[in-house]
């Protein structure tokens, strides 16, 4: 709490020190107005005003900051009246009366700037980042942070230290970026412990219990919840049991424990009907969890009634985030009851909401609703459309999570927290791998390899996001699903890889999540599955196309709440594993032909990976030859031999419909068989498949008729040299129509 004049910030800062020792014998101190001067007087209102803050009383706050900035002239103390300002917008942030709190941090920004003082400038920074990440505008709030990071280390106070790494905290918490809020907290908390804070460690061990709940370190959230538990029973504040039974309830809805998440959710919610407090955001959120919780134990109308009440708080509030949220969280309870008529009229409302404002990872889970009612509705032609438009979002996702990497790895490499050392290691390496330009995993120089070993490091980064590969087969499906594996903390773990198309339809459910003795005929001993096989690791489901649409159903839940059943056992169990899937069919056509589930597809298609043909990145056909040469050449203790011009001008001619399996064979088969110290086109005549003239093996899918047209051009330019004049004869074309057509498909001519 700086003031104007250096004696001054002393002062406060004294006050604070004892207000941290004993919060409730703080408030209680009566302020003697003759004793005082006015400037004690204002500062002792000051620290009590921040006492009510940190004790969840706002509207107590409101009331001493609002007598401070009636008494105090601004003119002459822009310092002070900027510290105030800044209090009394924590506390209408507090009561969610957001447009009041933007007024006033409008008001105190003139004073602020004028004091020169940096703590109050970095707060004022900091309050605008909350303020527009309760609005959703992410990308303002962001960058304000980001103006504040590099300047955290120059504050020599530990108490202002410990508040400006508590409002980074929050603000990466309300964006959903917990590991990045992992580090301010941390900090944060540490500050706390070595100088007595103990007020503030009450606040940030409640903090510290949602944020590692939402990071699945369920050990590290109990033990906040414990440590909070204390801290609580030792300041006698009973209104951070609100929050702190807020927090464990959604521990263990993480944890899938339903009726455990409901039973801290009730409690916290009769807390706060008993306290009185006006803070409709946490009275949102707690009806919010509930309603989600009450849907997935299957008591529906429940569900819809709190999500109901929620909206209506948010309506109170005007948060037009929230209600859109709500809008959402009401489509998917509709649809869950089958009730349809209201839920599109919602669902454009909340995708039109989330697309203006750029924020592509609810506009996804929007999309997902969405897609989830033409499934429900069997109207597979619209959900297509939907899959469209949720692979554009996906795309645009990891556009952001790319730039979201980009930001923040200084400070992420510059972290020394034990705890995500982990993270920071898996960080350097893809750094490391990013910039290779020769990957010794997937092999090309193409644009559209680049893209795919790109996209894959990308993929790496989020441990448990779901990755769809797709591509024909000998593509190198399996080598991307093993590069993301082998790239992410995961790497030490498990990776398992399942082939889908190997297994009998009956097995699939014993294979999947294991057995146990006796279940069934010739159930000699206990069986572990799949999912537990690659517990902590990765799980590679090759052709998943091929799997049964019974058992996609029973999949999807494993996916969604992250526990399975054993065939035989009556309890669940946890699992915790990445999800890679791949198919070389056309996923769409099986949608339709409903042949496989479109919200399964939503699920496992998070990060969507497209592995073209070998025959549409022809330059990569030199590269794959040459390092299958080296392969070759050490494997049989051969030289490796002279290729010459005209050998690599006929095998790039091949269109390989095995792709890069069937390329790899001939090499092999070269060595093995024809081998000379060079190696010309006559070479190849040894080969049956060189000598027939060359036809696309591989059937063309008619519903993709820009991949069709676009081989035809090209072959006819093959055949006529590249001239494009000869080209369009030979395909009854005018010039200027080929010529547009090979500009509008990006053929390289």
């Amino acid at each position: 709490m700086d003031m104007n004049e250096k004696p001054n910030v002393n002062t406060i800062l004294t006050e604070a020190q004892k207000m941290e020792l004993n919060p409730v014998a703080y408030l209680n101190t009566k302020i003697s107005d003759n004793k005082l001067t006015p400037m004690e007087l204002w500062e002792k209102k000051q620290v009590l005003a921040w006492t009510n803050v940190l004790v969840i009383n706002p509207e107590r706050a409101l009331k001493l900051c609002e007598e401070i900035v009636r008494e105090v002239n601004k003119d002459k103390l822009p310092g002070l009246y900027a510290n105030v300002m800044l209090i009394k917008s924590l506390a209408l942030s507090m009561m969610m009366r957001l447009p009041d709190m933007k007024s006033c941090l409008d008001d105190a920004q003139e004073s602020a700037q004028r004091s020169q003082m940096l703590y109050t400038n970095l707060s004022l920074n900091l309050s605008y980042a909350i303020y527009y990440a309760r609005v959703q505008e992410t990308s303002k709030a962001e960058q304000l942070a980001l103006k504040t990071i590099n300047l955290v280390d120059t504050l020599v106070e530990p108490y202002l230290k410990v508040d400006i790494f508590w409002r980074l905290a929050t603000i990466y918490s309300i964006l959903r970026k917990y590991d990045i809020a992992l580090f301010y907290y941390v900090d944060c908390f540490k500050h706390c412990l070595q100088n007595s804070f103990r007020l503030k460690a009450l606040q940030v061990a409640v903090d510290m219990v949602s944020l590692y709940s939402n990071l699945d370190n369920f050990k590290q959230a109990e033990k906040f919840y414990q440590l909070g538990i204390e801290l609580e029973a030792d300041l006698g504040l009973p209104v951070y049991l609100i929050s702190l039974n807020f927090n464990y309830g959604l521990m263990h809805k993480r944890q899938n424990k339903l009726t455990e998440a409901v039973h801290y959710y009730e409690i916290s919610l009769e807390l706060m009907k008993s306290a009185k407090l006006n803070m409709p955001n946490l009275m949102f959120s707690i009806k919010n969890n509930l309603a989600n919780v009450l849907s997935q134990i299957g008591e529906g109308e429940r569900a819809l009634a709190y999500h109901e009440k929620a909206e209506q708080l948010a309506i109170t509030m005007k948060n037009v985030a929230l209600q859109i949220q709500s809008s959402n969280n009401i489509a998917l309870a509709n649809i869950a009851l089958k009730r349809y008529d209201e839920v599109l009229p919602r669902l454009k409302k909340v995708i039109s909401y989330y697309r203006k404002n750029k924020n592509w990872e609810l506009l996804t889970k929007a999309l997902r609703t969405e897609g989830f009612l033409y499934q429900e509705t069997k109207n597979y032609k619209k959900g297509l459309t939907t899959m469209h438009r949720l692979d554009e979002a996906q795309t645009k996702l990891i556009a952001q999570m790319r730039a979201d990497f980009a930001l923040h790895s200084n400070k992420l490499m510059d972290a020394h927290l034990e705890d995500t050392r982990s993270l920071k290691n898996k960080i350097e390496l893809v750094e490391q791998r990013l910039g290779q330009t020769n990957p010794q995993t997937f092999i090309g120089s193409s644009v559209a390899s680049k893209q795919i070993i790109e996209n894959a490091l990308l993929a790496s980064l989020y441990p448990d996001t779901c990755v769809f590969i797709e591509g024909e087969s000998g593509t190198g499906k399996e080598i991307v699903a093993q590069m993301i594996h082998s790239n992410s903390i995961r790497s030490e773990q498990p990776y398992v890889t399942v082939n889908c198309a190997s297994i009998s339809p009956s097995l699939f459910e014993s294979e999947f999540f294991g057995h146990i003795r006796g279940s069934f005929t010739g159930a000699n001993q206990d069986k572990r599955g799949f999912f537990k096989l690659a517990n902590n690791g990765t799980l590679f489901l090759d052709e998943i196309s091929e799997m049964p649409i019974e058992f996609q159903a029973k999949l999807l839940r494993a996916i969604d709440t992250k526990t399975i059943m054993p065939v035989g056992k009556g309890s669940e169990e946890r699992i915790n594993c990445k999800i890679i899937a791949a198919t070389n069919n056309n996923i769409h056509r099986l949608i339709i032909e409903n042949k496989f589930r479109l919200d399964l597809f939503h699920r496992i298609n998070t990060v969507e990976i497209r592995i073209p043909a070998l025959r549409d990145r022809k330059d990569d056909i030199p590269v794959l030859l040459n390092f299958f040469l080296d392969r070759f050449a050490a494997e049989t203790k051969k030289h490796k031999p002279k290729v010459t011009k005209d050998f690599i001008a006929r095998f790039c001619e091949y269109t390989f419909p095995g792709n890069v399996r069937e390329l790899k064979n001939y090499v092999e088969r070269i060595y093995v068989m024809f081998y000379q110290p060079v190696w010309d086109a006559h070479i190849l005549d040894n080969i049956s498949t060189f000598n027939q003239a060359i036809t696309y093996e591989n059937p063309i899918d008619i519903s993709d008729l820009p991949s069709m047209e676009a081989k035809i051009i090209t072959d006819a330019l093959r055949k006529c040299g590249g001239k494009q004049k000869d080209a369009a004869k030979l395909l009854h074309l005018t010039e200027s129509t080929l010529s547009r057509k090979i500009r509008r498909l990006g053929i390289r001519a």
